[in-house]
């Protein structure tokens, strides 16, 4: 401890030395890189998180994170159905990070006006269904009220088809069912919401379960399937285990076999490429942490040798090496600190205001979102800060570990010449 003690006070002294205030470029150019460094790194980070963390919300908001269908389903608009009296969804309820489950009917069907027609896959929700998760991608109109005792002939289009079909709020447009023989009817357009995700917007149309349960000829004990909404997708693997466990002991004699469908393997390009950005945010981390560690090697030596005298008299004196070593990695800990602390402060607000003002735009046809989205993770902040310094640190002690190599005679000789 007492040459810890003595390490800083010498440190400091020389900190406060008339030479040391005349800080070199090199010193100045370490600092200020370990401070650009780390602002690249944050902002990297937290836009790959914010990629991550906003599309994965909103496609998981628009398709639930699991469907219970029964098992030789595989397509959204298969006429096969489940029974709601099903036990085994209580069960599913009641687990850890379960938010909560709700039926569904799925059909494949035409919206048709004068100028054009699409395909689209109605999807009939029912009381139970989670519209509060779809209510934030409103932009005109409202949802369907479908814990109404009276059949609402409506449907939730997105901006994207409207636009497609000029369509707007309040219009009727006409259905076309893919039925044998084929059925229609007119349902008006209640609610538009925006997702920003291509196979949602173009695809998907919300209705009341109860027009497609009639159209199907289905009682009101048949659906599709179930959705099954997660409160925690950390724990997104081990839920999936504990849901295959209950529908496998669920698939009794005389029931309807169950399969479950994962949300993440149905769109495992969008998951593949948020993996493919987690390789580049840490080739972009690395590449940074290398630059930072060669600057903080170049201070290092250019303070070593402007002290390479006093080095030659403090071994003379019978100082240790490795308290010599601990003056010179305390005496750059100043420009160390000064860059990281710098770093933080400019980083963290270059994402603040990205995220308050959405500066930086997109075009959301290409990366599903509109601006550049940030989310910042304290824990992330923490380990990319943690990482940075004891890499800095490790680098620090290894260059002055010359220290060990120099010998007081020459040093002092050198100095004299």
């Amino acid at each position: 401890m007492r040459n810890i003690l003595l390490s800083y006070n010498i440190a400091r002294k020389l900190n406060s030395s008339v030479k040391a205030k005349q800080v070199s470029v090199s010193v100045k150019i370490a600092s200020i890189s370990i401070a650009v460094s780390l602002i690249v790194m944050l902002i990297s980070s937290a836009v790959v998180v914010g990629f991550r963390s906003d599309i994965s919300n909103r496609l998981f908001d628009f398709t639930a994170d699991f469907q219970i269908v029964e098992s030789s389903s595989y397509a959204l608009g298969d006429d096969k159905s489940l029974s709601v009296k099903n036990y085994f969804t209580q069960s599913v309820s009641s687990l850890d990070f379960v938010e909560g489950i709700s039926k569904y009917i799925f059909k494949t069907a035409l919206l048709k006006t004068d100028a054009s027609m699409k395909g689209v896959a109605l999807k009939g929700v029912g009381d139970d269904f989670y519209w509060n998760r779809i209510l934030p991608y409103i932009v005109a109109g409202e949802v369907i009220n479908t814990s109404d005792s009276v059949r609402h002939k409506q449907i939730v289009i997105s901006q994207r088809l409207a636009n497609q079909l000029e369509l707007k709020l309040g219009d009727r447009v006409e259905v076309a069912y893919f039925t044998k023989p084929m059925r229609r009817d007119l349902l008006t357009i209640s609610g538009i919401f925006s997702c920003n995700l291509p196979d949602i917007d173009d695809n998907f149309v919300y209705c009341d379960i109860r027009d497609l349960q009639r159209i199907n000829q289905w009682d009101k004990t048949m659906v599709t399937g179930y959705d099954v909404f997660l409160n925690d997708d950390s724990r997104y693997e081990e839920t999936r285990n504990k849901i295959t466990k209950l529908l496998y002991s669920s698939n009794e004699i005389g029931s309807h076999p169950k399969r479950l469908l994962d949300t993440r393997s149905e769109y495992d390009y969008i998951f593949g490429w948020f993996d493919m950005q987690k390789t580049n945010e840490l080739v972009i981390i690395i590449i940074m942490i290398i630059v930072s560690v060669f600057n903080v090697i170049s201070m290092t030596l250019i303070i070593l040798l402007q002290k390479t005298s006093m080095i030659g008299v403090l071994k003379s004196l019978g100082m240790k090496d490795y308290v010599i070593q601990f003056i010179f990695v305390i005496r750059g800990m100043k420009e160390l600190l000064l860059g990281v602390f710098a770093g933080n402060v400019l980083g963290i607000v270059l994402c603040w205001v990205q995220l308050k003002y959405k500066i930086i735009k997109l075009d959301s046809s290409s990366y599903m979102v509109s601006s550049v989205p940030i989310e910042l993770d304290i824990d992330r902040i923490l380990v990319i800060n943690g990482i940075l310094l004891l890499m800095l640190l490790v680098s620090q002690l290894l260059v002055t570990h010359i220290v060990t190599k120099i010998q007081p005679y020459k040093a002092i000789k050198y100095e004299k010449r």
